[in-house]
């Protein structure tokens, strides 16, 4: 059903038109963060938030051959996870469907066993650093991973990581080349328990961050699986980000919720702001969280500037949206670093900055953001921009979500980067 099925036609009354109002899905977003797990329930139709949940996930924080390692437990995952479902499920009319996305940290993953998708290893952060030596030594290929992936080799992908499990348990490698063990992303790893039909796939905003993803096809790419000695029998299947990921039985609903989504963390809060009525300029993000990001969309067309990382937004079916990305540093601290062009304010230009995350509620660093980059900096009034971006995501992109927003950050110092006075 569309919003234009909702158009009420003259000899429609508010009695007719309710029917049809309760037919539409309701959405629910899932955000599978670095320190929480967090779910909102959203009627389209009524443009409203209906619920919100949110549990806090440990995390395991230790060094290893001088690397800082973080790791979580895929159990602890799981059943925040069931939980949230519950929970917000619950918050539902039990006559309203319910269409649901998976958001989730785009470079955190594990593995898992081939057949009953059992962890084997814990979930390895994007935070973890433990590849950093195998970075190092793997540098002459810095340029072919751009080239193909839009990305850099860095060890918080997880290449790196996964080679280093490799080496510690030769096992572990024997089994990958049997294809008796997988690679598994956390959403491929939710939908596997949670769905009935155990739907095990990746989307390519997630798959992107392994380094093994070519940018263009949106496929594995054989070149750098070879490189890289990775088995292709232990890489899930790459589906569209919008696309059917399985239903999801919930006690006490008659109708299965269906699970309509996979998509990074991101991308999922960019969507959401894609919501944000039609201007001269488009929305850029600022996303604040355990990690600093600025996301800037570039629609079908993949850009590449020298520093700075290419993305893919999303994809559907044969249709793939593209972004450019800014890595500010890992948080929470106030001392961002970003590796922004020489010149920043040509690149800024066609874009409204919005900032969201915890640290969005920082106003020194706010301000600082709109100082460096020369550029008016407005906060989203919502904690829960990547759920909300998750919820639209289970539309299909297609849910406009009502958003609200703080007052803006004006730059009041000249530009850190340029020396011009804001304005010139």
């Amino acid at each position: 059903m569309t919003n234009e099925d909702l158009t009420p036609s003259p000899q429609m009354t508010n009695e007719d038109l309710t029917p049809l109002l309760m037919k539409q899905p309701l959405l629910l977003g899932f955000d599978a963060g670095s320190s929480s797990i967090k779910g909102v329930l959203y009627d389209p139709s009524q443009k409203k938030f209906l619920a919100a949940a949110r549990l806090r996930i440990a995390a395991k924080k230790y060094s290893a051959e001088g690397a800082l390692c973080v790791e979580h437990a895929p159990e602890e995952i799981l059943r925040g996870a069931e939980k949230i479902l519950r929970t917000l499920a619950a918050k539902a009319p039990a006559c309203r469907p319910i269409r649901a996305a998976i958001a989730a940290q785009r470079s955190s993953f594990l593995l898992v066993d081939a057949e009953t998708y059992q962890a084997l290893t814990p979930v390895i952060s994007w935070q973890d650093l433990r590849g950093a030596p195998l970075v190092k030594k793997l540098s002459s290929l810095n340029s072919l991973v751009y080239q193909k992936t839009g990305l850099y080799l860095t060890p918080y992908y997880t290449i790196s990581k996964l080679l280093w499990l490799f080496q510690k348990d030769r096992d572990l490698k024997s089994k990958a080349e049997q294809g008796r063990i997988l690679l598994a992303f956390l959403p491929a790893y939710l939908a596997g328990h949670l769905t009935r039909e155990r739907t095990f796939a990746v989307d390519p905003t997630q798959a992107q961050r392994s380094l093994l993803l070519n940018i263009k096809t949106c496929g594995w790419d054989n070149e750098l699986l070879k490189v890289f000695g990775i088995p292709k029998k232990m890489l899930p299947p790459v589906k569209s980000s919008f696309d059917d990921y399985g239903t999801i039985a919930i006690e006490g609903r008659k109708e299965a919720v269906k699970l309509c989504a996979t998509i990074g963390d991101q991308q999922a809060a960019c969507l959401a702001l894609s919501s944000v009525p039609a201007s001269s300029r488009r929305p850029g993000l600022i996303n604040l969280g355990t990690g600093g990001f600025m996301l800037l969309p570039t629609g079908r067309k993949l850009k590449r500037i020298e520093g700075l990382l290419s993305g893919i937004l999303w994809k559907i079916e044969n249709r793939t949206e593209y972004f450019l990305e800014i890595f500010l540093g890992s948080l929470p601290n106030e001392d961002l670093t970003p590796s922004p062009p020489k010149d920043p304010i040509p690149l800024l230009a066609p874009y409204k900055l919005y900032a969201a995350g915890g640290l969005s509620k920082n106003r020194k660093l706010l301000q600082g953001l709109a100082d460096y980059f020369g550029k008016s900096v407005t906060p989203v009034a919502h904690a829960d921009l990547t759920a909300l971006g998750a919820c639209a995501a289970a539309s299909g992109g297609k849910a406009e979500i009502h958003l609200k927003f703080k007052t803006s950050y004006e730059p009041k110092v000249n530009n850190s980067i340029t020396g011009k006075t804001c304005g010139e």
